[in-house]
């Protein structure tokens, strides 16, 4: 523990930030298996400033200077923006509550490895790094958890990462599927408490692409109520079924829908907070796909 936290306190103490992410997903379900590897650059700057860049046909740029966040997606060319982020955490930091090992932007912030920890073993230890094993509690998620310990790889001389890997379950209830895999996060060209170049934290839109922070209504009927319900676009094609709960959590609504639309799975989580003055509604949503996973978060101002 007293490994884990000093790991912690590198990166709370952190001023600059920025690394190339090479992260690896694989995948085995009923006899079949993919893989898939996507590349990520990214920058911090203490407290709240980030900049993570995607790279791929489907890639995306998230932008947040710690006033507005612009969220750009290549595919199709849209981008939104939403106020700074009111929460615990930036983007890009590891909550392992959340399982959130595979998520989209990866990890790479770990001012919160220490959290949540059961049991840690160090594995092996050399000169220049040490490997652990980290077992983290197991979340209320009914969705989604950690189902294998969390190897570390780090550099004894800074306590950063610089190489993680883990499994996650993904269990899809509405249609009994349940999906483990495994991610592997490697850190590469790291630079730490270097000079960033401010404009690095301003969005710019391409000159050709539409902005969708308020998207229009998709025009699709709806049948069904309640909890459950089907979509089904005019003329037949192209259905959508769903399956919705809330509950409480303390003073946090939680909204979770599992969702088939042509026949890929779905799972949306969104958490709703109120502030104690009533002035603000704090967003918390996740979006988990067949290849990863999506989180943002904003704040609505309500008075």
């Amino acid at each position: 523990m007293a490994v884990l936290e000093s790991i912690a306190r590198a990166y709370a103490e952190l001023k600059t930030l920025s690394a190339e992410i090479v992260s690896v997903t694989e995948s085995k379900d009923d006899g079949s298996s993919s893989r898939g590897e996507h590349r990520t650059k990214v920058w911090f700057e203490a407290p709240d400033k980030v900049r993570i860049e995607t790279s791929g046909r489907n890639g995306m740029i998230l932008v947040s200077d710690g006033v507005e966040l612009h969220t750009f997606f290549a595919l199709p060319k849209r981008y939104s923006k939403s106020p700074a982020f009111a929460r615990k955490f930036v983007p890009g930091e590891f909550r392992p509550e959340h399982a959130s090992l595979g998520a989209t932007p990866p990890p790479f912030l770990f001012s919160r490895i220490a959290d949540k920890v059961v049991s840690v073993e160090v594995l092996a230890e050399e000169a220049a790094s040490l490997l652990l094993s980290v077992n983290y509690e197991q979340m209320s998620h009914p969705h989604l958890w950690l189902s294998s310990p969390v190897q570390y790889s780090i550099d004894s001389k800074t306590r950063l990462v610089s190489r993680m890997e883990g499994e996650v379950s993904v269990r899809m209830p509405r249609w009994d599927h349940e999906t483990a895999r495994k991610h592997t996060i490697s850190f590469v060209n790291a630079v730490i408490d270097g000079p960033i170049v401010p404009d690095v934290f301003t969005f710019t839109p391409p000159a050709d692409a539409v902005e969708a922070s308020h998207p229009p209504g998709t025009g699709w009927g709806f049948s069904g109520g309640g909890r459950a319900g089907v979509l089904q676009r005019p003329g037949g094609r192209g259905r959508f079924a769903r399956h919705r709960a809330y509950e409480w959590e303390g003073e946090t609504l939680i909204e979770r829908s599992d969702i088939k639309m042509h026949d890929v799975d779905l799972i949306f989580e969104r958490r709703l907070t109120l502030s104690e003055d009533r002035s603000e509604l704090k967003v918390s949503e996740r979006i988990i796909g067949p290849a990863g996973e999506v989180t943002h978060d904003l704040s609505v101002p309500l008075a």
